[in-house]
């Protein structure tokens, strides 16, 4: 196995028109950690997912998608009580998202530090989480501080993206003190610029780097959205510009393609520069579809453009 994400999967419910509208939905899965996993296996490296499922009838969508995906769920939890996380979503005219979640007290939030073993860490190359999955529950949140110190002490590389969603934490010192608590053991951080703004209340990008750097954390890559990423290791730094996207139809889970990108290219021995590229590329192909996984690309898709033999469009 080259990656172990932890974290939460649900079922995803997309409308057309505004929710309140809606009378027809479409299924699909998401979770921001299985997003990046989702997106690795995409590009060809061998992903595993770490998390609880409840065996109802959700619960064999989950999981054949997760087969579907060739994600290994061999450390997927199969209860046979509590229900699946469920979310519904549209798109608004204006390109943001209306929401409506139903999470809370989800099987996913049992995931639990007893679900954590040195031999689950030792036979994978690169462990991942994030700071959803650390929001969801007291239990998660101290399996990833488990996962992330077995992990350093075994000398596997350690990534995390803080993904800060208020409505998660309720409380911002909260989330602070998820993200603090697990920066000593990190290798790779993919912060936001705006979950920076919204954490620190930083104003300007140096500050956010310098945190960073400070704390001695090797490599970070900020994603900026429409004006790409920067790459900061060693006191340096690179920006990243944006691959364009046209036409664009969906924005949701842009960042989960860009960590997928970039740590896949780590798995392929590329340079860091070369790594950020390359999440930049997986990010603007999964802008071509609705959901944060049907536009995900495959690694030729990936390369022909790394290697400048063909525009980034999207098929009609």
């Amino acid at each position: 196995m080259d990656i172990l994400g932890i974290g939460e999967s649900m079922i995803e419910m997309d409308a057309e028109v505004s929710l309140a509208a809606s009378t027809v939905f479409t299924r699909q899965v998401g979770g921001d950690v299985y997003n990046t996993l989702v997106a690795l296996s995409r590009l060809g490296s061998q992903s595993g997912f770490l998390s609880r499922v409840t065996m109802d009838a959700f619960g064999e969508v989950l999981l054949k998608h997760y087969a579907d995906y060739k994600v290994d769920s061999r450390y997927v939890h199969r209860a046979t009580e509590g229900q699946n996380g469920l979310y519904f979503t549209t798109l608004k005219p204006d390109g943001s998202h209306e929401y409506l979640y139903y999470r809370k007290n989800s099987v996913a939030t049992q995931i639990s530090p007893h679900q954590i073993t040195s031999p689950v860490i030792q036979e994978t190359q690169i462990v991942y989480a994030s700071g959803i999955t650390q929001a969801i529950s007291n239990s998660a949140r101290q399996a990833v501080l488990k996962a992330f110190q077995i992990a350093k002490a075994q000398g596997k590389l350690v990534a995390y993206d803080p993904n800060y969603r208020q409505a998660l934490w309720q409380h911002k010192d909260k989330a602070l003190e998820a993200l603090v608590e697990v920066l000593p053991y990190l290798d790779i951080i993919f912060p936001s610029e705006e979950d920076l703004r919204s954490l620190f209340n930083f104003q300007d990008i140096d500050h956010m780097l310098e945190y960073f750097r400070l704390r001695e954390v090797p490599v970070v890559a900020l994603k900026r959205g429409k004006n790409g990423a920067i790459l900061a290791f060693k006191k340096q730094q690179e920006k990243i510009e944006p691959y364009p996207m046209n036409p664009i139809k969906d924005a949701i889970g842009t960042g989960d393609a860009f960590n997928g990108g970039f740590l896949h290219g780590l798995l392929k021995n590329k340079s860091l520069s070369e790594c950020a590229q390359i999440g930049a590329i997986t990010a603007a192909f999964s802008l071509r579809e609705t959901g944060p996984i049907l536009g995900l690309p495959t690694w030729s898709e990936v390369s022909a453009v790394l290697n400048q033999r063909q525009p980034l469009t999207a098929t009609p």
